[in-house]
């Protein structure tokens, strides 16, 4: 009889041991979604965080702040130009390639000249706000300078990707000239050219057209000569959209 009430307790034993563990395994379970969903609103409303600020500092930048009435300064042999260079419709962009709002537009106006490229024509021009950004006018000729090589595209590029990083320096003109060895550009030409006479009158140049359009942020925008209004990048490529259309239905 003794053998049979410890084989009964054994069980017993067994099936609240088993019970237990079942008990702790859901628990585990349940704590794992626990901070699955968490990690979800988290990363949610993080995602959430980032849009506002993009929005906030496109309002800030004072993107879309210029009056329609506001007309740019014709294009010239000095601007830089992508797309089609003859396009029926131009975009022209004043930027500083150390303004966050600037970097963020970049995609969007890569993307019009990939959709649009055969139609428009999208024109940079420089316009460091040196106030806020120390190291806006150095990076503007930086871009000069490798413009001279035949690379301002790419050195253009490379600035708005690498900008946090650039940015953080005291001294970043060691980091450009990185950026033009990784471009396969002469450093000893591209130095030279970066402390260019010429190249630091053109931004200047460039920055008192933006002051008589008015400009008094960045990025800004004129479409077929005119100030765009902007709330936001999306109102952008509905402008462009619309005037590639009217021009192709004429």
């Amino acid at each position: 009889m003794d053998t049979v009430t410890n084989e009964q307790l054994s069980k017993r034993e067994r099936r609240e041991q088993e019970q237990q563990e079942r008990i702790k395994r859901e628990q585990r379970e349940r704590q794992k979604e626990l901070l699955r969903r968490i990690g979800l609103w988290s990363a949610a409303i993080c995602g959430l965080g980032i849009l506002v600020w993009g929005l906030a500092k496109l309002g800030s930048s004072g993107a879309g702040t210029i009056n329609n009435t506001t007309l740019a300064e014709p294009v010239t042999g000095e601007d830089w130009i992508r797309g089609n260079k003859n396009g029926t419709v131009t975009l022209v962009e004043y930027s500083d390639f150390q303004c966050p709002a600037c970097r963020a537009a970049e995609p969007v106006v890569a993307e019009l000249v990939q959709k649009y490229g055969d139609t428009i024509r999208v024109v940079y021009r420089h316009y460091p706000l040196n106030a806020l950004h120390a190291h806006a006018e150095e990076a503007a000729r930086a871009a000069e300078a490798a413009g001279r090589q035949g690379k301002f595209w790419e050195m253009h590029d490379m600035l708005f990707e690498n900008q946090a990083r650039w940015a953080a320096e005291n001294n970043p003109e060691t980091l450009f000239v990185t950026y033009a060895q990784q471009l396969a550009l002469d450093t000893n030409k591209f130095l030279s050219d970066f402390d260019a006479t010429e190249i630091r009158q053109k931004i200047t140049a460039q920055q008192a057209g933006g002051d008589r359009a008015k400009i008094t942020a960045t990025p800004t925008f004129f479409l077929n000569g005119k100030g765009v209004n902007l709330q936001n990048f999306g109102d952008l490529v509905d402008m462009v959209g619309a005037a590639v259309e009217k021009t192709i239905q004429k």
